[in-house]
């Protein structure tokens, strides 16, 4: 069973590009409840397919693992059929790649990355193999922050969960959950002390202000 993607009070907290099970089990106990594993390469927080195994396997079942992979194709998507978490599609990949990854594990929860547009958000809010929605600046994944003004807007059109990212640090959360009232905040660069080392402390002041609202 995977957990749910859905908030009944604050916001969930996802920490993405975490490199080691001990930094996913600190972010779990500051409160994260679910733990990002970069496998699209070439970055300072991309893991192997073997250590993003490991992050997984040390978490507790109430806490999400998601895959973030870039550009998958059809074949290149089934090297994943033996990851056991989620998958988050963070690059130009198509519908039917997500369809044929849904199809390959169905129970699979698939989060789609997007930039903030209303032509893509229209077509990923129509998808049924998309499980929620992953609100980005206009370069996923580059910690640029999404237009909040401009989500508004779209936000009461979703179907899906809404995830936001993009640029968030514990000093703006606040002021991003009041303004769109996303189900999940999305964090990254904004709990680092450098490119791709997470810092614990940073985690915790995040979490807490998730928490506060």
């Amino acid at each position: 069973m995977f957990p749910t993607l859905q908030s009944n009070g604050p916001p969930l907290i996802k920490i993405c590009g975490v490199k080691s099970a001990e930094t996913a089990l600190a972010a779990v106990a500051c409160g994260a409840r679910a733990i990002g594993v970069v496998l699209a390469s070439g970055g300072p927080r991309s893991v192997t397919f073997t250590v993003a195994q490991e992050i997984c396997a040390c978490l507790p079942a109430t806490v999400l693992c998601v895959a973030v992979v870039r550009n998958e194709t059809e074949a290149s998507s089934a090297l994943l059929s033996a990851w056991k978490g989620a998958i988050q599609f963070h690059g130009d990949e198509a519908e039917s790649v997500l369809v044929a990854a849904k199809r390959d594990k169905p129970q699979r929860l698939l989060i789609r990355a997007i930039p903030l547009s209303s032509a893509a958000f229209h077509m990923w809010n129509q998808c049924a193999a998309v499980d929620a929605l992953l609100i980005d600046g206009n370069t996923p994944g580059s910690g640029e922050r999404a237009d909040w003004q401009a989500l508004i807007q779209l936000r009461r059109l979703s179907l899906k969960p809404l995830m936001l990212a993009g640029g968030l640090t514990s000093g703006n959360v606040a002021g991003a959950i009041a303004a769109v009232a996303p189900d999940w905040v999305d964090v990254s660069s904004g709990v680092e002390s450098l490119p791709g080392v997470k810092d614990t402390r940073l985690i915790e002041e995040f979490c807490l202000a998730v928490a506060r609202g």
